[in-house]
């Protein structure tokens, strides 16, 4: 797998960022060292998307990095995050968004206030936009932002109903 071999039983991997909450406390302070800031230390290769212009050396203008935070941290898109209660219990929000008159999504510390509000004390964002959606039941529990409906994603968070044995 790519050189790292293969996944183990300890390890995990999760598409997203920043950290909304950490020991119950907004977790903006850290964001910083996690690469979500407007000015990218090391341009180019943090936190960049499609929407990032790079010259041929691969550097990332400052002003499309400011462009992309404002857009992407501040203002309100649909939203996906996991969270953990101080007594063990997980919490899963989506916030639907882009549907006027609907729903408008959240902003990034909006999301950690929703998450607190549910009693998280530890909670992350994951990946947004036309790929939050929550099924519940087999069906969608709101209407996706992308005009063509449900997005086709790689990675999904699946809950099962088990037998206890």
């Amino acid at each position: 797998m790519f050189g790292l071999g293969a996944l183990k039983d300890d390890m995990y991997i999760v598409n997203g960022g920043p950290t909304l909450l950490a020991d119950g406390k907004n977790s903006e302070k850290v964001w910083a060292v996690q690469g979500w800031v407007p000015i990218a230390k090391n341009e180019g290769t943090e936190s960049l998307d499609i929407r990032d212009e790079a010259t041929l050396t691969n550097k990332v203008k400052r002003s499309n990095r400011s462009k992309f935070y404002e857009s992407w941290i501040n203002q309100r898109h649909p939203r996906t995050a996991p969270g953990v209660t101080g007594n063990g219990v997980l919490v899963i929000a989506v916030i639907y968004g882009r549907n006027p008159k609907v729903s408008a999504g959240a902003s990034i510390p909006e999301m950690a206030d929703v998450m607190q509000s549910l009693g998280a004390i530890d909670a992350v964002n994951l990946d947004g936009g036309g790929s939050s959606a929550m099924y519940v039941g087999g069906k969608v529990t709101g209407i996706p932002s992308d005009e063509s409906g449900e997005r086709e994603v790689a990675d999904a968070l699946i809950f099962v109903l088990g037998n206890k044995e």
